[in-house]
């Protein structure tokens, strides 16, 4: 019922809207995002060919690619745009899916529920060491007295009285026997990157997932159940079945330099076969008196879903081509309906995956190490990217073999529905069957946490309204998307149609509290979500 395309084996697939011959919608690697744009009657996101090729397993460098996108966001999005959703590693990689009933999605009233579902495999769903890396103690002891909550969305009863917080956490914590990450004596540094948050007018914060999770003092230490519960999903596979798979690619660039316009310019003696393990010297950004540029460091991404995230794979494949750069993409995780036993929780990708997150750092002051990286994310204004998330669960492009899409249509949209009332309908559906039951309703510091494997280590945040700063620094900042906006994107007009005007004071409410925990990781790093101020009360004071 929930049928899917297995592109467990087609780490090379690749797409492209317009005319590729090699299309695919359901193995592509790219995830096309979102573009928020404050003008709705003066869009000009509409159409953008995109073809963007992967590989998962020895890093190199992709195909060519033609993929544009335009990112005028802004702190207000009045409309939120969105292009087709095919997953960052591929579409719905559940390894035991068919697409024997993809005609039948609307009548799968009798299918089984999600908590039917988690019940499965039970065997399997036990903890395991990585996440007490994010709780700081034994899961069972975070969970003792607290019950199943593997289905439920909402924050611990415990109260939180609020005061200063510094690193996501909160000014109790004294704890120096944790070693954290933000702890360590790392001089600021003064090298010219757009990825360097020392810096005194950088677009970026460092923030530091585990810190958020932690169960004992962190900001988010109510929400830190959720990293348990999204790990014992994956074990006993009722994790984002018929969903996109996840990884995250890392950038080397040694030398590589662009021209004003974006284009690569090849310098004589550009290495040829720029690597992930070679260290580079002379980092940084170096500006040219003929306007062109060039880079020299290592950078990786994570692909927050509904963030822009396939916008910033085609500056990255883009970039890929030239001599003096090289992609390397790390997949770890396939939707699988199958549990995990025990023995094979830990397999070569994820051990691999989470050694290279063991070299993420804050940017250096002097050379990137072999394997070193810088990794960042985009982060986003929730009550806009839950409309977003919803165009896109509901069946855009990208994303119609989900299985989610045709039972929320059901059940929130008929021949009287507005924008508003969808959009309300839909907020309910998510509260009462949890942001579990499709991978773009995830939170999207929870979507962080996961896609470091609960690693201890610093992220370079920045505001959703930086994104075309953001692709300018790869030389692709005029590229546009697929509208969302578009009478042929999503499924419904009332999809098409719906801003953020259409929610009401019960519709905010559901989900500024139903991504609470992004409301606090974004106000920590210096992003306001003012709509849900009368919702979620400013309780910290947050340390520089």
């Amino acid at each position: 019922d929930n049928a899917s395309e297995d592109a467990e084996d087609d780490d090379n697939a690749s797409e492209d809207a317009g005319d590729d011959e090699n299309a695919s919608e359901d193995a592509g690697y790219v995830e096309n995002e979102v573009n928020a744009s404050e003008d709705t009657g003066n869009d000009e996101n509409a159409g953008g060919d995109e073809n963007a090729s992967e590989d998962a397993g020895v890093g190199e460098n992709p195909k060519d690619e033609n993929a544009s996108e335009d990112q005028n966001a802004t702190e207000d999005d009045k409309s939120v745009n969105e292009e087709e959703d095919n997953g960052e590693f591929g579409e719905g990689a559940g390894k035991e899916s068919s697409k024997e009933n993809v005609g039948n999605e609307e009548s799968n009233d009798n299918e089984e529920s999600v908590e039917e579902t988690e019940k499965e495999a039970n065997d399997h769903s036990g903890s395991t060491d990585e996440t007490r890396e994010v709780s700081g103690e034994n899961m069972d002891e975070t969970n003792e007295g607290s019950g199943d909550t593997d289905e439920t969305s909402e924050g611990s009863d415990e109260a939180d009285e609020g005061g200063k917080s510094k690193n996501q956490l909160q000014d109790q914590c004294d704890d120096e026997s944790n070693n954290r990450w933000s702890d360590r004596e790392w001089p600021a540094s003064s090298v010219q990157s757009l990825v360097n948050c020392d810096l005194s007018d950088s677009k970026c914060v460092y923030f530091y997932p585990a810190n958020f999770f932690d169960s004992k003092c962190g900001l988010g230490k109510n929400f830190s159940k959720y990293v348990e519960q999204i790990e014992r999903k994956r074990l006993n596979g009722t994790l984002w079945n018929n969903m996109p798979a996840v990884g995250f690619p890392s950038l080397t660039m040694d030398r590589l330099c662009l021209d004003e316009t974006g284009g690569r310019v090849e310098l004589e003696d550009d290495k040829k076969n720029t690597k992930e393990t070679d260290e580079l010297s002379d980092i940084g950004l170096h500006k040219n008196d003929d306007g062109s540029k060039c880079m020299t460091e290592r950078i990786s991404f994570l692909h927050v879903h509904k963030s822009g995230g396939s916008s910033l794979h085609s500056a990255f494949n883009a970039i890929s081509r030239s001599r003096s750069a090289q992609v390397h993409r790390h997949k770890f995780f396939s939707p699988s309906r199958l549990p995990i036993p025990p023995d094979e929780a830990e397999d070569r990708e994820r051990q691999k995956a989470r050694k290279s997150l063991e070299q993420a750092t804050k940017y250096p002051t002097g050379q990137f190490n072999s394997e070193q990286h810088v990794i960042f994310a985009l982060m986003r204004d929730p009550t806009e990217r839950f409309i977003s998330s919803m165009g896109q669960a509901m069946g855009a492009n990208g994303s119609g073999l989900n299985g989610v899409g045709p039972k929320i249509r059901k059940a929130c949209i008929d021949p009287e529905s507005t924008p508003a009332s969808t959009l309300k309908c839909v907020a309910k559906y998510v509260k009462d069957h949890t942001f579990w039951v499709e991978l773009h309703f995830t939170p999207q510091v929870l979507d962080m946490s996961f896609a470091t494997l609960y690693k201890d280590i610093p992220l370079a945040i920045f505001p959703f309204t930086q994104i075309k700063t953001v692709l300018d620094y790869f030389g692709k900042g005029d590229v546009k998307v697929r509208n969302g906006k578009s009478e042929t994107y999503r499924t419904d007009k009332v999809l098409t149609d719906m801003t953020v005007d259409d929610y009401d004071d019960e519709s905010l409410q559901i989900v500024c509290e139903l991504y609470e925990m992004d409301v606090l990781m974004a106000r920590s790093v210096g992003i306001e979500i003012p709509r849900c101020d009368p919702h979620i009360p400013h309780k910290y004071d947050f340390k520089k």
